[in-house]
């Protein structure tokens, strides 16, 4: 059947509905469909416009495919990072299966799972168990919730390749029943790194950011990205204070190497401007370094009366920034990925997937919780 333009743009509107896409992005994938010469990113890199610049300026769209890449056992709602090192694709997220392998209701760790096609699909290694030195331990037992115990909690990794090694950062609760005094508790979010020669074999755990003083704005620190930069790293995480009476933000730090706990300067990252669906606040984000010299970031965002889930007064969107000191970041005015209703976090957790051919963004599928990741691929207009 040969499409007219009206009926093109028809098509492509209620494909973005379908999928949540914006206003500004249905207009862009309806030119890819009329006019794709057209859609070349508005600025002056274009020759060196990546995925994540060409989402930034509205000349490439989402699609969600019909089939997830990952199996059931990825699932639940995780966070995730992907890598190519030596040869190998490889995708570390947080589990909900236990080292006895029986799906659990809080967090087991971080896991493994390969790709065999180049990033295309995903199988979990082990069937899903996490790694050996990246588990949740509860005493007593670790499937089930109880904060009446000590407890360590392993999520939120993130994972680079730093030369002959891979390097993971990842959010740690630790839970204390008498921090207070007998019977007050308190949990404590820490960022910390692990080493590998091979990739399944970790090293053990240092600290690398600690929690703020209760209160403050980096109260509780979270979800971490490390980035090589140069030499050195870039580092940004979420901070928000377990009283819960500040804003969630996210912050940035600089580290020479690593080595150790940083005690320097924590500084906030500055959404310019800062668009309503992220009023109340900025959580899990993910950086890339693109040929143009910007990094792009992809970001989950709060607006309404709180940054929780399951509230009629609370949406969460996925954004996507651009920054050339990974401070300061220009924000795309409409958001990348719209929640599909009021009682859920909708599709949060943004990681890049960008490996070799595969360009996309991987989130959890919500609602219904419990459900597998998905990848929304990156649908770029055709080379001229």
């Amino acid at each position: 059947m040969i499409k007219t333009p009206l009926a093109a743009s028809l098509l492509a509107a209620l494909c973005a509905a379908a999928i949540g896409l914006s206003a500004a992005t249905t207009t862009t994938f309806s030119r890819f469909l009329n006019n794709p010469s057209a859609a070349a990113a508005p600025d002056d890199t274009a020759a060196r416009c990546g995925a994540g610049c060409a989402l930034f300026h509205n000349a490439a769209a989402l699609r969600q495919p019909k089939t997830s890449p990952f199996p059931a056992a990825i699932g639940s709602h995780a966070e995730s990072t992907s890598v190519i090192w030596n040869g190998q694709y490889l995708m570390y997220y947080r589990t909900f299966v236990s080292p006895a392998g029986t799906t659990c209701p809080i967090p087991q760790g971080v896991a493994l799972a390969t790709s065999a096609d180049g990033g295309g699909t995903w199988t979990p290694v082990n069937g899903g168990r996490p790694l050996p030195a990246l588990q949740t331990v509860q005493d007593g037992q670790s499937c089930n919730f109880d904060d009446s115990v000590q407890s360590t909690w392993v999520y939120a990794p993130d994972v680079i390749a730093d030369g002959s090694r891979l390097v993971m950062v990842f959010e740690q609760r630790d839970h204390n029943p008498n921090y207070l005094g007998p019977g007050q508790g308190r949990s404590l979010h820490s960022i910390r790194y692990v080493t590998s020669n091979n990739g399944l074999d970790w090293s053990n755990s240092t600290l690398l950011v600690g929690p703020g003083a209760v209160g403050a704005w980096d109260d509780e620190v979270g979800t971490p990205d490390i980035e090589k930069d140069g030499t050195g790293y870039i580092l940004t995480f979420h901070g928000h204070d377990s009283t819960g009476r500040l804003k969630q933000t996210r912050a940035v730090v600089r580290l020479d190497t690593l080595a150790g706990e940083y005690t320097g300067t924590r500084s906030k990252i500055i959404l310019s401007p800062t668009p309503g669906w992220a009023n109340y606040g900025v959580g899990m984000a993910d950086m890339t370094r693109e040929p143009d010299g910007y990094w792009y970031m992809v970001f989950e965002a709060f607006s309404g009366a709180s940054g929780s889930c399951g509230r009629t007064d609370t949406s969460t969107v996925v954004g996507i920034a651009r920054s050339a000191d990974a401070r300061t970041w220009s924000v795309r005015p409409a958001p990348l990925i719209s929640g599909r209703d009021g009682l859920s976090c909708g599709w949060d957790m943004p990681s890049w997937q960008v490996l070799g051919g595969i360009r996309g963004i991987v989130t959890p599928n919500d609602p219904p919780e419990g459900a597998s990741l998905v990848r929304w691929d990156i649908i770029e207009p055709p080379s001229s």
